[in-house]
């Protein structure tokens, strides 16, 4: 998926508060894009009312990965 394509998703997921479409915003959290990561950031924290677990935008890739991979832990346990 474009640059394009992939901010047009995560801005649509945020806007709508879309908690189906969550999983989209997980690969984001470790886009090559700052951009990207902060606006998946920002939408899943909003999601989750205000949860982060650490994670920040300009973490180093291995740190991102890591946080991105408890964000989607996070979301299986609450989907259940």
């Amino acid at each position: 998926m474009n640059y394009v394509k992939r901010t047009q998703a995560v801005q649509e997921f945020w806007r709508q508060r879309d908690a189906e479409n969550a999983s989209l915003a997980f690969p984001l959290l470790n886009d090559e894009h700052i951009t990207l990561r902060m606006m998946a950031h920002r939408a899943l924290r909003d999601l989750s009312d205000g949860e982060d677990f650490g994670y920040e935008p300009d973490l180093e890739a291995a740190d991102r990965a890591r946080l991105a991979r408890r964000w989607q832990h996070w979301w299986e346990q609450e989907r259940g």
